[in-house]
C-alpha cells in the first residue's frame, strides 16, 4: 500500500456530537472542491447506555448517525470525482441486531451489544439505500466486515463484563488480525471501484452475504425517515429530491 507521498492534513470531529460534525463538513467544503474517497471506520463498541448532548443514543449517533449526516452533505464532492464511500460493519450487523421499529436506539429493550450490532445493521442499510437512491449519479457505496482487529481500543468497554471479555479474546487468538492488514484490505477492496455490483458487502477482501433486514427496502425506507427527521435542523440546503424520505413512512 504506498504512502511514501500521502499528505495529511488533521481535521477536528466528535460524531457524538451533530454541531461539531456540521462544523467539519462546512470546513471541508470551504477547503476542497471534491471527496474521491470516504471511509466511515471510526465507531464504538459495548458502552454503557449514555445519551449525547443531541439525545441519542450513543452507539446510534457516533457509528450511524452522523456518518449518515456526513454522507447527505458530501453528495456534490462525491460525485464531483467519481467517488466512493465505504462503510466498515461488521458481522454483527447479522449476529447481533434486531431490527425494530420504536427501538431504533434502545427506547424499549436496551442491550449494549444489540446497541453496536444495530448501529452496523443500520450502516449496512443506509449504505445499500444511498446506492439505490443514487444510481444514476457517479457514486459508489461499498460495506465490508474487516475481521477481527486486534490492535484497536474498540473492545475496551466489555472489561468490566468478564465472560464476553473471555470470549473475545479467544477470538481475537484464534481469528484475529492487526489493523494493518485490514487497511490492505480496504485498499484492494477500493482499487476494485470498476468491479463494484450494486449494493456491495464484503467481508474482507471477498463478497459477503449481508443480512436480509439490511437488504429489506421497507425497512430501509424507515430507518431512512427516522433519520431525517432527527437530522432535519443539519441537512443541507437544497437537498437532491431522491435524497428526500419517501411519504408516509410509518417509523
Amino acid at each position: 500500500m504506498p504512502t511514501e507521498d500521502l499528505k495529511l492534513t488533521p481535521m477536528d470531529l466528535d460524531l457524538s456530537s451533530l454541531d461539531s460534525a456540521l462544523t467539519f463538513i462546512n470546513k471541508f467544503k470551504q477547503n476542497y472542491t471534491k471527496l474521491d474517497v470516504m471511509i466511515l471506520n471510526a465507531g464504538i463498541a459495548g458502552v454503557k447506555k449514555i445519551i449525547t448532548g443531541d439525545g441519542m443514543e450513543t452507539h446510534f449517533q457516533v457509528n450511524y448517525l452522523t456518518h449518515f449526516l456526513m454522507c447527505l452533505h458530501m453528495i456534490p464532492l462525491l460525485e464531483e470525482s467519481k467517488g466512493v464511500v465505504l462503510s466498515v460493519s461488521s458481522e454483527a450487523h447479522r449476529v447481533l441486531a434486531k431490527f425494530k421499529l420504536g427501538n431504533f436506539q434502545g427506547e424499549k429493550t436496551y442491550g449494549r451489544f444489540l446497541a453496536y450490532g444495530n448501529s452496523k445493521l443500520f450502516q449496512m442499510m443506509a449504505s445499500f439505500s444511498f446506492e439505490r437512491r443514487l444510481s444514476h449519479r457517479n457514486i459508489h457505496f461499498v460495506t465490508m466486515h474487516p475481521g477481527h482487529v486486534t490492535d484497536t481500543a474498540i473492545g475496551n468497554h466489555i472489561t468490566d463484563m468478564s465472560i464476553l471479555y473471555l470470549l473475545r479474546q479467544c477470538l481475537y487468538a484464534v481469528d484475529g488480525i492487526e489493523s494493518s492488514v485490514a487497511a490492505k484490505d480496504i485498499y484492494e477492496i477500493l482499487r476494485q471501484k470498476d468491479e463494484y455490483k450494486s449494493e456491495v458487502y464484503y467481508n474482507r477482501r471477498e463478497l459477503g452475504e449481508a443480512s436480509q433486514d439490511s437488504r429489506d427496502v421497507v425497512k430501509q425506507e424507515q430507518l431512512w425517515s427516522y433519520s431525517i427527521k432527527l437530522l432535519e435542523n443539519y441537512l443541507p440546503v437544497n437537498m437532491p429530491p431522491e435524497l428526500l424520505p419517501e411519504m408516509n413512512t410509518k417509523y
